[in-house]
C-alpha cells in the first residue's frame, strides 16, 4: 500500500513537473495579435499590447505587458487605459466543464482616463474598457455548436494606479489625478454586482482616500450605479495648495488647512450624466480643525452633519469652537451641480473673542477687543465664488466689554482737525491732568453694547448704532464687507464738562458746540481692515468756523453803527446745533 501512495505520488509529480515545462516552453506570445482582436472586438477601441507570456504560479498564469487602450474616435488624445502589467490565474480543473475560473488578477500601474465635456457628459468609457477584457464572456466560433464559456474572477488587485480627470464644464479645463490606487475588486461575474475596495492619494502626498462600494455594471439601458458607497477622507492629508488651485472657491474662502475625518455614505449614485443630481447620501464630519487666513485663531471641535438627495443639501447641524466660544449652523443649499446655487442658512455665534478673528499685519494696528455675540439668518443665491457676497438677511450683535486697540478716538480726531494749527499742543499744554491723559491714552473704552444688523451686498450693515465712552458718544451708520472693507459716518458728541475743558484750551471749538454746550462733529471712518482711518469732516468744521466768523464780523458791524460796545471775548452765542452728515 505504501509503494502504491509513493508510486502515485511519483506520477503526480511527474505530471506536474511536465505541465511546468510545458507552460514555461509555451510561445503564448503567437497568439498576441489574435489576442488583440478579441480585446478591440470586447471594448471597440484600439488596442495594443507589447507581448503575451505564459507561467506557472499555483495555476496557469497568462501576463500581459505594455497594454494601451485608446479611443478609437480620438486616437490623438490621451489613452482611455494604459497598464504596464495585467496577469490572470486560471484554474485548471474548471476548463474541463467550459467555465473560466480565474483565481486573481493583477493590474500593474493601470493609468484611467475619465472625463467631462462642455455639456456636462461625464465619460466613463476609460472605467468601462479597464474592465471589460477581464469580465467579458468568451463566445464559441459560429461553426461551433457548444455552449459560451462563462467567465468568473474571484479578484481584481490593482497596484499603484491612477485615473486622470478631465472636466472641460470648467474655465480654465480642470484636471485631477488620484494616484497611488491600491484596490481589489471581489466576485467579477459578467452582469453581475460585485464588490470594490480602495485606498488612494487625493490632492496630497499620502493615501488620505479610502471607499468602498457595491457596483452594478451597465445593462442595456441601465447606465449602472454606485450602490452602498463609503468615502471617507483624511482632511489633514490634503495639500491646500494644491486644493485651492483646483477649487477656486476655497482660497476665496480664506481657507489655509483642515482636519478631520470626512465620511460620505451615498446609498446610489447611477453612472450616468445626471449622477451626482439623483445621488443620496449623508455627509459627516468629525474631529474637525480649519484654518482660515483672516482668522488668527482656528476653528477646532467641528462637527458636521448633512443630508445629499436630488442636488439639495440639508445642513441639519454644524457646531464648532473658536478660542473658547461657540458656533451653530443650520440651513440649506439647492441647485448642487449647477451653475447657480440658492441657500437658506441660520447662525448662532457665543462669546467669540473676537480680537482673534481680525487680521493684524503690524503689531500697532488697531483692533477691536471683545466677547462678541451673533446671531443671522438669512438667503444667499448665485455662483460659489460669489455665494457669500450675495448673502442678504438680518440678525443682531452683542458686544461685551468692547476695547478700541491702539486708537485713541479723540487724539485722532483733533491730530487732523489742521484748520486750527497748534492745536494739539495747545490741548496738550492748557487741558487739565486728568483730560490730557484721557488725550494721550493709548485705547479707547466702550460700554458694552447690542443692535441690529442687515445683510446686503457682501456686507454687514447697521443704522444709528450708539457707542458710548466715558466721555464721548457715537452714533454710528454704515457697513463692513465681508472682504475688510469699511465705511462708517459718525456723529462724535463729547461730553459737556470735557467740553468745556476743550473750549476754554482753544477757544476756536466753541464754535462746534451745541445750545447744550456738547461739543459735536462729524466723523468719516474708513479703509481696509486693519488699516482703517478716523477723519473729521474737515469741510463741515471749516464751514462752522467761517460762518461763525461771518457772523462776528456782520454783529460788530451792526454794533458799530448802533455806537454798542463790541461782545467781550468769549461772549460769543453758541451756534446752532450742526446736522449729521
Amino acid at each position: 500500500m505504501g509503494r502504491l501512495v509513493k508510486v502515485l505520488l511519483l506520477i503526480i509529480v511527474l505530471a506536474a513537473a511536465g505541465l511546468a515545462i510545458a507552460v514555461a516552453t509555451f510561445d503564448a506570445d503567437r497568439f498576441r495579435p489574435q489576442l488583440i482582436a478579441e480585446l478591440e472586438k470586447a471594448t471597440g477601441q484600439s488596442v495594443t499590447l507589447q507581448r503575451v507570456t505564459l507561467g506557472w504560479r499555483g495555476g496557469v498564469a497568462l501576463q500581459l505587458n505594455a497594454l494601451t487602450i485608446a479611443d478609437r474616435a480620438a486616437p490623438a488624445q490621451e489613452p482611455l487605459l494604459r497598464v504596464e502589467q495585467a496577469s490572470a490565474v486560471v484554474r485548471l480543473l474548471p476548463l474541463l466543464r467550459r467555465e473560466v475560473q480565474i483565481a486573481s488578477v493583477v493590474l500593474t500601474r493601470p493609468e484611467v482616463r475619465v472625463s467631462r465635456d462642455t455639456q456636462g457628459r461625464i465619460n466613463l468609457v476609460g472605467l468601462a474598457v479597464a474592465g471589460s477584457p477581464a469580465a467579458a464572456s468568451v463566445s464559441p466560433s459560429p461553426a461551433s455548436t457548444g455552449a459560451a464559456v462563462q467567465v468568473a474572477i474571484a479578484s481584481v488587485k490593482v497596484t499603484d494606479g491612477q485615473v486622470h480627470w478631465t472636466d472641460a464644464l470648467r474655465t480654465p479645463i480642470a484636471e485631477l489625478t488620484l494616484r497611488d490606487i491600491d484596490a481589489t475588486i471581489q466576485d467579477l461575474v459578467p452582469g453581475e454586482p460585485f464588490h470594490v475596495e480602495a485606498r488612494l492619494v487625493l490632492l496630497g502626498d499620502q493615501q488620505n482616500l479610502q471607499v468602498t462600494a457595491r457596483v452594478q455594471p451597465p445593462s442595456g439601458a441601465d447606465p449602472g450605479a454606485l450602490e452602498n458607497t463609503r468615502l471617507e477622507l483624511e482632511l489633514g492629508k490634503i495639500r491646500w495648495d494644491e486644493a485651492a488651485r483646483m477649487f477656486p472657491a476655497l482660497a476665496q474662502g480664506g481657507l489655509k488647512r483642515a482636519e478631520g475625518t470626512l465620511v460620505i455614505a451615498v446609498a446610489r449614485l447611477p453612472l450616468s450624466p445626471q449622477g451626482l443630481a439623483a445621488a443620496e447620501a449623508g455627509i459627516h464630519l468629525t474631529n474637525g480643525r480649519k484654518e482660515f487666513v483672516q482668522f488668527s485663531q482656528p476653528v477646532e471641535a467641528i462637527h458636521f452633519e448633512a443630508t445629499l438627495a436630488a442636488g439639495r443639501a440639508q445642513i441639519k447641524e454644524a457646531t464648532a469652537r473658536v478660542a473658547g466660544g461657540t458656533m451653530l449652523l443650520r440651513g440649506m443649499v439647492e441647485g448642487l451641480g449647477q451653475p447657480v446655487l440658492h441657500s437658506v442658512f441660520q447662525a448662532t455665534f457665543e462669546r467669540i473673542p473676537l480680537e482673534l478673528l481680525q487680521p493684524r499685519l503690524h503689531p500697532q494696528d488697531p483692533y477691536v477687543r471683545a466677547m462678541c455675540s451673533l446671531t443671522l439668518e438669512g438667503t444667499a443665491q448665485g455662483p460659489v465664488a460669489q455665494l457669500l457676497a450675495s448673502l442678504t438677511g438680518q440678525g443682531r450683535v452683542s458686544l461685551q466689554d468692547p476695547v478700541l486697540v491702539n486708537l485713541n478716538v479723540l487724539r485722532e480726531v483733533f491730530r487732523k482737525l489742521s484748520m486750527l494749527p497748534g492745536l494739539m499742543q495747545r490741548l496738550q499744554s492748557r487741558l487739565p491732568p486728568e483730560y490730557q491723559q484721557k488725550l494721550e491714552a493709548a485705547d479707547t473704552v466702550f460700554e458694552s453694547f447690542d443692535t441690529g444688523l442687515r445683510l446686503e451686498g457682501g456686507a454687514i450693515h447697521f443704522n444709528r448704532v450708539p457707542l458710548r465712552s466715558d466721555t464721548f458718544s457715537l452714533e454710528s451708520s454704515g457697513l463692513i464687507a465681508w472682504q475688510g472693507g469699511v465705511n462708517i459716518r459718525s456723529m462724535l458728541s463729547i461730553d459737556p464738562a470735557l467740553s468745556a475743558a476743550l473750549i476754554s484750551s482753544v477757544n476756536e471749538l466753541q464754535h462746534l458746540t451745541t445750545a447744550q454746550g456738547v461739543m459735536e462733529l462729524p466723523l468719516v471712518i474708513e479703509g481696509q481692515a486693519p488699516r482703517v482711518a478716523v477723519l473729521p469732516d474737515v469741510g463741515y468744521v471749516a464751514s462752522r468756523l467761517i460762518v461763525t466768523k461771518v457772523q462776528d464780523l456782520l454783529g460788530e458791524l451792526l454794533q458799530k453803527q448802533r455806537g454798542d460796545e463790541p461782545p467781550q471775548e468769549g461772549g460769543a452765542t453758541a451756534p446752532p446745533a450742526p446736522t449729521a452728515p
